[in-house]
């Protein structure tokens, strides 16, 4: 008799879920064989191709092998796939991938699913990113060239608004209205990014003033992290959030569309992140954010400054002709879906202003995320740092919509950013030896150096004057370790250093003051090209 599985199959999932899968194929009595690739992807996933076959009977089948947390089992893709089928069953039937059986569990806190393969074949459709990549002046990487053919911007501006419109019109529901502060507006696009471990909780510990001073930008911008993490900042201004079903993780190779090129018929996979009462304009946003991400290697510096603009919607419109005419028709029509879907509820005013914000939030996912460039980092800060700076003067415009006792208008909200930078400024060393204190403990103490943080404590809490001794013990510990991961440079493990900052190294200096930049070096000074000198605030 063969055995359940063969050796291929076996090989690529591991000892302990291949016998878990042999044992529920031998109890279901049929036997799967390896058809085709197991790839990790863009998820934690192992996924690949199996045949199943049994008595009289042969399918192919999805195969995806990833972790669930047996605490909230309820969070699990699967779960989640099936709370979308339910919600919305017409949509599921002509637009989700469809869940084949039930789960099979490994039983080291893993588990293995089945899915039917859309359209039944790997060349009738294909992900959205092998359809980009056929588009003239469009460049990505990583995408299979088998897959690529040749695809006229329209067509690709048409699959991706077909994909926007059915979204909202035929997937959302009629949106809810819930009045959320914006802090809570921003944490609910971030999620589980902005906890201890993750890489956007290192960035938040990298920029704790209230307001940012960026290359390339002519005046300080609202910290968008700030809005996230103090309250007082905006705690006056309440969002009319809009939440319907949504996706949660749109990005290109979750989207399959039909090698013809039929618009409207396309399929999306990978349902881990699917929510019934989410920011609806989170989808959008991410979708245009994803595909502008896999061609920002091609784009010029005085391309990426357009894109800013036209992003957050302040750019003239004589710049566009620099950009490659696909991008500015797939942005145009993207936001006319969206406006279109919108306007006959008369809430046109405040989905634009929905969007910056989901525009600022989903900017921080791509400066946290670890495969993002470090060229591209700083970009992304400048743009989530633009949409908020946008969001705060729109709404004012709009008019105040505060809580009894709040504040009255985000004119007040930028006035506290900046006391808090003020604030923040006037605490001095003791402040910053406050955050940077965990880990200058951890480090110091695997160098010996732990008596001479225990005494800066007992000086700071004295009210002694530690700026000096601080700043030397700072620079003593921090180094230059790296953290390949995260691109921070800073205590060990990739810590970043909170209230660093960069002076000019000359003899008589210019009082320049600078930043290092997400994922980068010590700046340099541009007059003799060495870095610049270290200080801390």
């Amino acid at each position: 008799m063969e055995p359940p599985i063969d050796r291929n199959l076996a090989a690529k999932l591991g000892p302990a879920a291949a016998q878990a899968l042999g044992e529920s194929a031998a109890l279901r009595r049929v036997q799967y064989r390896y058809a085709g690739w197991f790839v990790n992807g863009r998820s934690t996933a192992n996924v690949g191709a199996v045949f199943e076959v049994g008595a009289g009977s042969a399918r192919k089948l999805m195969l995806k092998h990833d972790v669930a947390d047996s605490t909230q089992l309820h969070r699990a893709e699967f779960a989640r796939h099936q709370e979308a089928l339910d919600d919305a069953p017409d949509f599921a039937k002509a637009h989700l991938v469809a869940p084949v059986g039930e789960p099979v569990r490994v039983g080291d806190g893993s588990w293995i699913t089945f899915q039917n393969i859309v359209g039944g074949s790997f060349t009738d459709y294909r992900v959205l990113s092998a359809m980009l990549a056929g588009v003239p002046e469009a460049k990505v990487d990583g995408v299979d060239h088998r897959l690529v053919t040749p695809c006229d911007r329209g067509s690709f501006a048409a699959v991706c608004t077909a994909v926007v419109r059915g979204l909202l019109a035929d997937w959302a529901g009629e949106p809810v209205m819930e009045a959320v502060a914006v802090g809570e507006v921003l944490r609910r696009h971030l999620l589980h990014r902005l906890e201890p471990g993750q890489p956007l909780h290192a960035e938040v510990q990298r920029w704790p003033e209230p307001r940012l001073d960026l290359p390339g930008e002519l005046r300080s911008l609202p910290n968008p992290f700030a809005l996230v993490r103090d309250p007082v900042l905006t705690a006056g201004r309440s969002v009319p959030l809009l939440t319907g079903r949504a996706h949660g993780d749109l990005h290109p190779e979750n989207i399959l569309v039909a090698t013809e090129r039929e618009p409207g018929d396309y399929h999306l996979i990978d349902l881990s992140r699917y929510e019934r009462s989410a920011p609806l304009t989170r989808d959008p946003v991410q979708l245009v954010l994803t595909i502008l991400d896999r061609t920002m290697d091609e784009r010029s510096d005085q391309q990426r400054e357009l894109l800013l603009g036209l992003l957050v919607g302040d750019a003239a419109a004589d710049g566009r002709d620099m950009l490659p005419r696909w991008l500015p028709e797939f942005l145009d029509q993207v936001r006319a879906a969206q406006l279109d879907w919108i306007r006959p509820k008369g809430l046109v005013d405040e989905w634009r202003q929905q969007s910056l914000l989901s525009l600022s939030a989903c900017a921080l996912m791509f400066l946290g995320r670890p495969t993002t460039a470090p060229a591209h980092r700083e970009w992304y800060l400048r743009l989530a740092a633009r949409a908020a700076a946008a969001y705060l003067q729109d709404a004012d415009a709009a008019g105040p919509v505060a809580e009894p006792g709040g504040v009255a208008s985000t004119a007040d909200a930028e006035n506290r950013l900046a006391a808090g930078a003020t604030r923040r400024s006037a605490a001095g060393p003791v402040s910053v030896l406050c955050a940077n204190l965990p880990a200058l403990r951890e480090t110091a103490h695997r160098r010996g150096l732990g008596g001479e943080v225990e005494d800066l404590v007992t000086r700071a809490r004295l009210g002694h004057d530690i700026a000096a001794d601080h700043a030397a013990l700072v620079r003593r510990l921090s180094g230059a370790d790296e953290d390949v991961r995260h691109g921070l440079t800073g205590f060990g493990g990739g810590t970043p250093v909170v209230g660093e900052y960069f002076t000019c190294p000359l003899e008589r200096p210019c009082g320049r003051e600078a930043r290092r930049p997400p994922g980068g070096g010590r700046p340099p000074c541009p007059l003799q090209g060495t870095a610049m000198t270290q200080a801390l605030r």
